[in-house]
């Protein structure tokens, strides 16, 4: 668990990892006993019907109450039938609240996506389906106006780790997770 305790709402079932499925952090989240700093990330997940979720980055731990407060956040969300409209930076792919990915590739809720996730020194890229959907430069001159000039400017420790855990969200919905691979880079 993010910031300690015991493991609650999350299961292993037939080899997929399942979130709680109710309302909003009733699960907590959960984060990778190991720290990384420059890894690849392959991971399959589908989400239901008005569900979401995220990965996270550079997690530390004890520095904050929320694990969103302090890693950046690569998006899972049902984007073809949310029931407000999205804004881009929200959307599957998306580096949550800091940049919109350049092209959707995400399938419909229900169907299983595919994601890799690249970190390597400062430079990011996010992939879905098979297609580069986002990369950027971490603290670069851009990631820093989207950080100040955006939600994350009330958060100074937001995305600031240079490693940390890698974290998957309980956050509203069910959002189910398999074939999970972690490379170090």
């Amino acid at each position: 668990m993010f910031n300690g305790g015991n493991v609650a709402g999350w299961k292993v079932l037939n080899g997929e990892l399942h979130n709680s499925g109710a309302d909003s952090y009733y699960g907590g989240d959960i984060i990778t006993k190991k720290q990384y700093t420059n890894f690849e990330l392959y991971i399959e997940w589908k989400v239901e019907p008005q569900s979401h979720s995220g990965i996270f980055f550079h997690v530390e731990e004890g520095i904050t109450n929320t694990i969103n407060e302090i890693g950046q956040e690569y998006q899972l969300i049902e984007d073809l039938g949310w029931a407000e409209p999205l804004k881009n930076e929200h959307k599957s792919g998306a580096n949550y609240n800091m940049f919109p990915p350049v092209r959707f590739a995400a399938k419909p809720a229900g169907s299983w996506n595919n994601s890799r996730l690249i970190v390597n020194k400062t430079y990011v890229e996010h992939w879905l389906n098979g297609k580069k959907v986002l990369d950027y430069v971490l603290w670069s001159d851009k990631w820093n106006a989207a950080k100040y000039l955006g939600e994350w400017a009330d958060f100074p420790y937001f995305g600031e780790g240079k490693s940390g855990h890698i974290g998957l969200q309980d956050h509203g919905g069910v959002v189910v997770f398999r074939n999970i691979k972690i490379r170090e880079l």
